[in-house]
């Protein structure tokens, strides 16, 4: 089903997914529970984007790259807060990290039309400068997602990566967070309110025995929201 090489890319649309007790009651008047699955590469969409790849985020998400990737964190960040933002930035921002992204549509939520703007590029608008007003265990993304909290080699694929370097480890992407949250609190950004699952991997190469090699996906995180939990949304991002 996954694949390393596209930047961004729609994997399924319209999928029915239900839990096993709400699939044993359903009912022909049943509304089905249909979602739509994306792959996204953020390392690439964050420092050598396509255009074409640019533009169909904002049409389809109505945000740009810099801040689908906050919105990711934040998700990240809400369902696995013992990691911490700077980690998980980290993380899914690796070369080769590949994040499938699960998105719902709720006919019963009237979205705001988004507005799109720049990317941030203020170094002082960064996750250390608002977590110096932030105590923990709170989070700077407490109020992004109503839901409450729960608490070897990479694999060479492809030639655009020949000038990653070392240096890209350096890179702070958590600038523009703070910008990031002031749109959500202004209701300028609503992607937020239809990402409900996420799962991020780095396919790796493996050698159990001499010349025999093995290709693996590594699980990096996997998180979905609280309120939509038991509709099989990990089962099938895990298949």
């Amino acid at each position: 089903m996954f694949a390393t090489k596209k930047d961004f890319t729609l994997l399924a649309r319209q999928i029915s997914l239900s839990s096993r007790e709400t699939a044993a009651t359903a009912t022909e008047t049943s509304v089905p529970f249909l979602v739509d699955v994306y792959q996204i590469r953020l390392w690439k969409l964050l420092n050598k984007p396509e255009k074409a790849d640019v533009e169909a985020i904002a049409q389809t998400f109505q945000c740009n790259p810099q801040e689908l990737l906050h919105t990711i964190v934040a998700l990240y960040d809400k369902s696995l807060s013992d990691i911490g933002g700077e980690t998980i930035y980290s993380t899914i921002c690796e070369p080769k990290v590949v994040t499938i992204l699960v998105v719902y549509d709720d006919p019963n939520v009237v979205l705001k039309q988004g507005t799109m703007s720049a990317i941030v590029t203020n170094e002082e608008d960064c996750l250390d400068t608002l977590l110096e007003d932030v105590e923990y265990p709170d989070s700077v993304f407490h109020k992004v997602f109503s839901d409450l909290s729960s608490s070897e080699s990479s694999d060479e694929d492809g030639d655009d990566d020949d000038d990653e370097s070392d240096d890209d480890n350096e890179h702070d992407y958590s600038i523009g967070i703070g910008k990031f949250l002031e749109k959500i609190k202004a209701g300028k950004l609503n992607f937020h309110k239809r990402l409900i699952g996420c799962l991020s991997f780095q396919k790796t190469t493996i050698f159990p025995l001499p010349a025999q090699e093995e290709h693996v996906l590594d699980l990096q995180l996997l998180a979905c929201r609280k309120k939509f939990r038991g509709r099989g949304i990990g089962r099938h991002l895990m298949k």
